[in-house]
């Protein structure tokens, strides 16, 4: 039984609205991993500065963060140990290599995120690719 030209117009217009909402679940996803990409980049600096801090001298001048984008001279008076925030507003003191590890788990988590984030968008894409097509076809009909 052939569909008539009312029944083909719904199925496209209940394509059309899928394609919708998996358009506005993709771009979810890319702000997800926007952000998430943001915390890999803050991340990556840390664990780099770290590094920096242990090369410099105690009783050195320094430029820190006082702010958003506001930075204090400071002198450098123990190289060995650093404040962490481990979340929930918990700041633990531990050594540069425990926060460069702790950093690095971190990382890894937002990096496995990341993943996450991009496989679950391409199975969105090619869904969007896959109904398009079909309303296509459809369309051409």
């Amino acid at each position: 039984m052939e569909k008539t030209k009312q029944d083909l117009n719904a199925e496209i217009q209940e394509k059309a609205l899928q394609l919708q909402m998996l358009d506005e679940q993709l771009k979810q996803f890319e702000q997800h991993a926007q952000l998430i990409d943001e915390k890999i980049n803050e991340l990556q600096i840390l664990i780099v500065s770290l590094d920096e801090l242990k090369k410099s001298k105690e009783g050195s001048s320094i430029l820190t963060p006082f702010g958003n984008s506001v930075f204090i001279k400071a002198k450098l008076e123990n190289k060995s140990d650093v404040w962490l925030d481990i979340g929930k507003n918990v700041v633990v003191k531990k050594s540069v290599s425990e926060a460069q590890e702790f950093l690095s788990k971190k990382l890894k988590e937002f990096i496995n995120a990341r993943n996450n984030v991009s496989q679950k968008a391409k199975i969105i894409i090619d869904q969007i690719s896959k109904l398009d097509t079909e309303v296509r076809m459809m369309a051409s009909n």
